[in-house]
């Protein structure tokens, strides 16, 4: 039996693939009435494996069953205007629209998230694409291998005479997925708390990957094939994140623990918690 927590909310789900999926199945998985909104043609999804021996194309692979787990399921063509129409009664008197389409894709069917807000005012819309919804990448493709070596993750993975390897699977989508059903939960208190409107809450994989890394190095420092001799800064890649990974022979000279010396947020207060020869 479900978890009851969430079973007042009521979710729109406008995702595809892994990322948006797993996160409306978070909230699901606890309770929340979640409809699926499909295009006829499916959710691209539908064709992940694994299958069903000797029936390798059938619509409903393994990992699109896990991931719409809980859900309930509706066929709107959105580029036609019955289809807006009708969509725009699943909104009315929900709580939250999740979507991970391409920035500007609801713009241009007419479905502008701040409009979507105006008309129905409990409504948060919370968006999960590549790079997030404007700067100058937000148009840019991502793939796994290209979302884990932006993110970091591919540098600790391998040994050290050797290039750095992709860790397996999708885990940062999961990552990504797992910060979009917080920011859900933020704009439902927000909402409730005080805000008393909904909002448009942005992410973008690649800043979830960013924070995944930081942790996961922290707790794999030192273990086979996860130990690389090289020195990084991570202020390169983020500057919300000013860290620094030392290999194993200078780190030992720091009076605090690995994961410890991993959260700390810059160079200053690195040096006041290590003792430097």
């Amino acid at each position: 039996m479900r978890y009851r927590a969430l079973s007042d909310v009521r979710v729109v789900d406008l995702t595809h693939f892994i990322a948006g999926p797993y996160a409306t199945k978070l909230l699901a998985d606890m309770g929340a009435d979640v409809v699926k909104v499909e295009p006829p043609w499916g959710d691209g999804g539908r064709k992940l494996g694994p299958n069903r021996a000797g029936n390798a194309n059938e619509e409903r692979g393994g990992l699109f069953a896990f991931l719409n787990l809980n859900k309930r399921g509706v066929t709107l063509n959105l580029k036609h205007e019955r289809g807006r129409e009708l969509f725009a009664g699943l909104l009315d008197g929900a709580d939250l629209l999740i979507e991970n389409f391409a920035p500007g894709s609801l713009a241009a069917l007419g479905l502008a998230p701040d409009e979507l807000i105006a008309k129905f005012p409990k409504l948060s819309v919370i968006s999960i694409s590549n790079f997030g919804q404007d700067g100058p990448e937000r148009d840019a493709r991502l793939n796994d291998l290209v979302l884990f070596a932006r993110g970091g993750w591919t540098f600790p993975v391998g040994e050290q005479d050797r290039e750095p390897l992709t860790p397996p699977g999708s885990l940062a989508q999961y990552v990504a997925a797992l910060y979009g059903a917080i920011a859900a939960m933020q704009a439902l208190a927000a909402r409730d708390m005080g805000l008393e409107h909904g909002q448009h809450l942005v992410l973008g994989d690649r800043k979830p990957a960013d924070a995944g890394r930081a942790e996961t190095i922290g707790r794999q420092v030192g273990k086979p094939g996860l130990n690389r001799a090289r020195r990084f800064d991570f202020s390169e890649i983020d500057r919300t994140v000013s860290l620094q990974f030392e290999p194993a022979a200078e780190r030992r000279r720091c009076a605090v623990r690995p994961a410890v010396f991993l959260r700390v947020r810059s160079r200053r207060s690195i040096r006041r918690r290590c003792r430097w020869s």
